[in-house]
């Protein structure tokens, strides 16, 4: 059966609303996307799946405001190691850029995560989009594969000019590829996200000197794209000059029970202004474990647009 994209999205952007730090560690299946998402295996994370724990530090962290929360975005994490090989979705992509608010930008996406079989045979992490606006990119291709294509991602640049179909070969972490996003393609989704929340999340609890200064509110019955949803919020009560965030959200579909909607916020640059929106993203239609394969992260794929005969490799 052909594993088509949910191309037809309902355009919706729903304004605000959701994330946190959902995530877990790498036991059971390797999902992790080759080197861009480290297991979460340290010693530290422990008191994050088991309530026996010795120690002067977990005992100072075991009533700490986060930790509840912390260890649902594990379970959740652990879950999308284990359980979810690969999903199809559209999602919605807004992020501030050097200090610019960008358009949301929205893609269909096919998402595969790196798994090990038995035999110790390797899928490889891959990721396809293509966007379906604004029209300055909408047709734009990404393609990127772990270890494929010599460590390149594969674009065609889409938009409204002569140059739409020319497909590149770009280093995904090179200063062309980044220059309109926060994250590399090759960390790309649900999983990497939690991870980096999760770490991100230790890194404030167990640094942290104001526990008190802490808001964390776990919403039952959210909606996301008309869907129920378990919404998690974390707010900073008091603006200090160390604090990273000021309020972050994620929303965990309650059917799926994956992330489907993640925000981040700064504080306010002016005295009683509003918080600073800096990082959004919503994934709608989801479909997990639709069996993608090989052809569905490979550029000489019919139903794509790369043109292997012009990919022009670019250093940066």
């Amino acid at each position: 059966m052909k594993k088509s994209l949910p191309l037809n999205g309902n355009g919706v952007y729903v304004p605000i609303l959701l994330m946190l730090m959902a995530c877990s560690t790498g036991f059971g299946f390797a999902a992790e996307s080759g080197e861009s998402i480290v297991p979460l295996t340290g010693p530290e994370y422990a008191i994050l799946y088991d309530d026996d724990i010795s120690g002067r530090e977990n005992n100072e962290w075991k009533d700490h405001p986060l930790l509840p929360a912390l260890r649902y975005a594990y379970e959740r994490y652990e879950y999308l190691n284990r359980d979810v090989r690969d999903y199809v979705c559209n999602v919605f992509i807004r992020e501030r850029i050097e200090g610019r608010l960008r358009r949301v930008e929205v893609a269909a996406a096919k998402v595969r995560h790196r798994r090990q079989s038995a035999s110790g045979t390797i899928t490889p992490f891959g990721v396809y989009l293509r966007y379906l606006g604004p029209g300055s990119i909408k047709g734009r291709e990404i393609l990127y594969v772990d270890d494929k294509y010599q460590d390149r991602m594969i674009v065609t640049l889409g938009g409204e000019s002569g140059l739409a179909s020319v497909t590149l070969a770009l280093n995904p972490k090179g200063e062309r590829a980044m220059s309109e996003t926060r994250y590399s393609i090759s960390s790309f989704g649900m999983l990497d996200t939690v991870r980096q929340l999760i770490q991100r999340g230790m890194t404030e609890m167990m640094t942290d000197q104001h526990p008190d200064e802490w808001e964390v509110r776990f919403i039952e019955q959210a909606k996301m794209d008309q869907r129920s949803c378990r919404c998690i919020q974390v707010v900073r009560t008091k603006r200090r000059k160390e604090y990273s965030f000021y309020r972050l959200r994620i929303f965990v579909d309650h059917e799926l029970q994956v992330p489907v909607r993640f925000t981040f916020w700064s504080f306010p640059t002016t005295p009683g202004g509003r918080p600073r929106l800096d990082e959004e993203y919503s994934y709608t239609k989801v479909r997990v474990n639709v069996g993608l394969d090989d052809t569905d992260f490979d550029l000489s794929n019919p139903d794509y647009g790369f043109d292997e005969r012009r990919v022009e490799p670019q250093g940066g």
